[in-house]
């Protein structure tokens, strides 16, 4: 049975406001030197461990930082920023609450991180518009936010930073020296198809720029379906001399094809993942692709979240996450 403030009470031969007062640092007490020792002793022995939760609901706020990750999986990317940004709130006293939940609506969304009594509320994935920020924001509660240097409400942070790797995908193989680029897409690149129309066009840029010829191509990651769409380049003799992959797992599914085809990765076929899974790296041939580094900006949330509980700082914008090529043997 956990250890109460009644029980170190008791042990301390006070009173359980007196052992609030003492743990709690209550400012205003007349409380002796003798006493506060007693209650201090009579916890250690005690091993009690006060509810932070529900000291935070007496304050008003929690430690909690939520991050929304609505019906999300916990691919491998987003484990890596729920992992760094928690340890860099852990050191500053705080704790992360990733919520994958799908809320049904605005309202669920709100009551649910609002009975959290939330420090922050850490976003990546809403658009700045969305009308439950928007709501939080009205009644009191911080909403950090990475930089969107471009005006898009209907936008988020992870758009952008996805945007920006597969153009840095597109660079990367335009530096290589390669001309004949397939983006290997799934059907749908986001909900929102004027994401998907910026995303395409940032790569279109950039393949213009690195003077690649561009074609873009979809395929749902089931299976049989690398099989089928390598034999249908090899129908049209319409092998591209590098692929730019969705991620990791539809650069993996398609070397493993054109393997299965008597293509030769990379010499014949160059091909580049995202995402930098650990299969990639033992993978044959071991894949390049692109990490992600999210030190940066998990200390960049703590550090605003201390900001504002010590009431010293205004909310600011977050730096995005930063990113970098692998290079292994695929590409």
């Amino acid at each position: 049975m956990a250890v109460t403030s009644a029980d170190v009470a008791r042990r301390a031969g006070v009173s359980q406001a007196t052992v609030s007062y003492v743990l709690n640092s209550t400012p205003g007490q007349a409380i002796t030197e003798r006493t506060r020792s007693l209650v201090i002793k009579a916890a250690a022995d005690l091993g009690y461990q006060p509810n932070s939760v529900a000291r935070g609901l007496r304050r008003g706020r929690t430690d909690a930082v939520v991050c929304p990750l609505p019906g999300l999986t916990l691919i491998h990317t987003i484990a890596t920023l729920v992992e760094t940004c928690a340890s860099a709130l852990e050191r500053e006293g705080l704790f992360l609450v990733p919520d994958f939940t799908p809320h049904e609506g605005t309202s669920a969304q709100v009551t649910a991180w609002r009975r959290l009594a939330p420090a922050a509320v850490l976003d990546i994935l809403l658009p700045s518009d969305d009308p439950a920020l928007v709501e939080l924001r009205r009644g009191g509660v911080p909403v950090l936010s990475g930089n969107l240097p471009e005006p898009a409400s209907w936008a988020s942070v992870g758009d952008l930073f996805a945007r920006r790797e597969r153009v840095t995908q597109i660079s990367y193989l335009a530096d290589r020296g390669y001309h004949h680029v397939l983006a290997l897409l799934p059907p749908s690149l986001g909900v929102d198809s004027r994401i998907e129309r910026r995303s395409l066009s940032a790569m279109r840029r950039a393949a213009r720029s690195g003077g690649i010829e561009l074609q873009v191509e979809r395929m749902p990651l089931e299976p049989g379906r690398p099989q089928l769409t390598v034999r249908e380049w090899l129908r049209r003799d319409a092998l591209p001399d590098a692929i730019a992959a969705y991620n990791d797992e539809f650069a993996i599914a398609v070397i493993s094809a054109l393997k299965a085809e008597g293509i030769d990765v990379p010499k014949d076929v160059a091909v580049m993942g995202l995402d930098d899974l650990s299969l990639g790296r033992v993978f044959t041939p071991a894949l390049t692709t692109i990490t992600v580094d999210f030190t940066a900006f998990a200390a960049a949330v703590a550090q605003a979240v201390k900001a504002r509980a010590d009431g010293s700082g205004e909310t600011q914008p977050l730096p995005l996450p930063t990113h970098s090529v692998v290079i292994r043997e695929s590409a």
